[in-house]
């Protein structure tokens, strides 16, 4: 089962960012047991913005970013996306490929005897509320990047680079969490927050 772990700092900001994203946290919670999984949730990092989610396999760490757009979405590597071929929205892929290397410097800074092409960070946007075929990628490559659209397509791109690369030790996740101010919580400690602020919102 993947373990969790949720900002403690700027706990409003972040809760606010997760009930946004609940639909992929689902997602992720039932990832197969193939490899131990850990997920950070809302996580920062010095010189970076705010990702969606860090999640830690055995072998591979994925940094996932979520845009909840709805209509028919054009969009790759280079320029601005399109949804419903009249609002140009910020490109996420670069967005993702540019946390992905941010974090990879992040963690050769704190682990020296790491270095940056060492460590393999595989970008990811997910598409939560797009049906596949409603998802157009540009004439461009996505390389090693991807867009991704629902639970299964998730599911099987985690699984099958989680194949490849270094073993990623647990006492290392642990220790970047506390340095992350990240604290581990339970499924149900997790749904409680959504269950929480959604209510508040409804008031």
């Amino acid at each position: 089962m993947c373990k969790f772990y949720f900002a403690s700092s700027q706990k409003r900001k972040s809760e606010a960012k997760f009930v946004k994203n609940k639909k992929v946290f689902e997602w992720l919670t039932r990832l197969p047991d193939t490899f131990d999984y850990s997920c950070f949730i809302e996580p920062s990092w010095p010189g970076s913005g705010q990702s969606a989610f860090i999640l830690f396999s055995q072998t591979m760490i994925f940094n996932i970013e979520v845009r909840n757009w709805h209509g028919y979405i054009k969009g790759g590597t280079r320029d601005n996306w399109f949804v419903d071929r009249k609002n140009m929205k910020e490109n996420p892929l670069l967005h993702s490929i540019y946390m992905a290397e941010s974090l990879k410097i992040y963690l050769s800074e704190i682990y020296l005897t790491l270095v940056p092409e060492s460590i393999k960070v595989y970008p990811i946007v997910v598409l939560p509320m797009t049906r596949p075929e409603m998802y157009t990628p540009r004439n461009d490559p996505h390389g090693w990047a991807k867009v991704l659209t629902d639970e299964q397509q998730l599911i099987d791109a985690i699984e099958k680079s989680s194949s490849e690369g270094a073993i990623i030790g647990g006492n290392m996740i642990e220790d970047i969490a506390s340095l992350l101010n990240l604290k581990r919580l339970s499924l149900d400690e997790l749904r409680a927050i959504v269950d929480k602020y959604m209510s508040k919102e409804q008031r």
